[in-house]
């Protein structure tokens, strides 16, 4: 989040607190109640909580599609890899931890462990590197 964004929030914020007082604090107390001022500023602070999630999430969308560093390509059956163990394999070559992995596709970190152990095999290899390697060699990757 930049540092413009953060410092709009604050002064917006400043603004909703020191509103009661410009709009003459005892009379709205007098005249609407407690609840509805209460109400008021609840449902600004929504507003702008609202505001402020959905300029975060567009800002990690966004960040998250430049940082990608795998364009994933090829066949993934080729050397009789599953769709999954293929999904597990460019989870590896994004740098992503097991347990990253099995977060990003909703699985155990159990399941991932033996899609590993399947590649492995199959790419004959031993290490994440080298099943990067193969992959890339066979055009599963770029």
């Amino acid at each position: 989040m930049k540092f413009g964004t953060i410092l709009l929030y604050g002064i917006v914020l400043g603004l909703i607190l020191v509103l009661p007082a410009y709009f003459q604090y005892q009379f709205m107390f007098m005249t609407y109640g407690v609840e509805w001022h209460i109400g008021f500023i609840a449902l600004l602070f929504l507003v702008i909580g609202v505001w402020v999630g959905n300029q975060l999430w567009a800002n990690r969308k966004l960040e998250s599609a430049q940082n990608t560093p795998i364009v994933r390509s090829g066949n993934p059956g080729a050397p009789g890899l599953s769709q999954r163990e293929f999904e597990v394999l460019c989870g590896i070559a994004e740098g992503l931890s097991n347990q990253e992995i099995a977060s990003k596709m909703h699985v155990s970190l159990n399941t991932v462990k033996t899609h590993v152990a399947n590649l492995y095999d199959k790419l004959d290899v031993k290490r994440r590197t080298q099943a990067v390697q193969v992959a890339k060699t066979l055009g599963l990757l770029s």
